[in-house]
């Protein structure tokens, strides 16, 4: 990628990011990232679940510039956000949701990733799908269960 195309792929993705912080709830827009996630601005509704169904490997480890988070039984929580290395907590609440903990994670640029899921403050599980929300209770993504 020449410099012209990393500088607009850099303001892309700090324009959406912009964006994204400033929508409100009444915003019916919604987009892909650069990363290829579909996200929405708007609330996600919790699902039934438990804390099983929550436990295990959500979207694509080992895959370069691909997020990925497994969430363990005893409540840790380790992953990727495409380039950084993520670790916290998670708990699951009575009503289906899954709570994290602030993500710890290394500071690493990594051009043309979108670092979406560093800003989990939350999740609900819907089937084989993880939603990802952030501290507004806006979906910012969502992981396929893939273990």
């Amino acid at each position: 990628m020449g410099r012209r195309a990393a500088v607009l792929t850099l303001v892309t993705v700090f324009s959406f990011g912009t964006l994204a912080a400033c929508a409100s709830d009444d915003d019916p827009g919604g987009g892909e990232t650069s990363a290829g996630v579909t996200t929405s601005p708007t609330k996600a509704s919790p699902q039934a679940a438990s804390a099983g169904d929550a436990v295990g490997t959500w979207g694509e480890p080992n895959t370069t510039g691909k997020p990925s988070l497994t969430l363990a039984e005893d409540g840790t929580a380790t992953g990727n956000d495409g380039c950084n290395q993520l670790s916290g907590t998670w708990e699951a609440g009575d009503d289906g949701s899954v709570t994290f903990s602030p993500f710890a994670a290394t500071q690493m640029f990594c051009e043309g990733v979108d670092t979406w899921l560093s800003m989990a403050a939350s999740a609900t599980v819907d089937g084989d799908q993880l939603v990802v929300l952030d501290a507004s209770d806006k979906q910012i993504g969502t992981l396929a269960k893939s273990s």
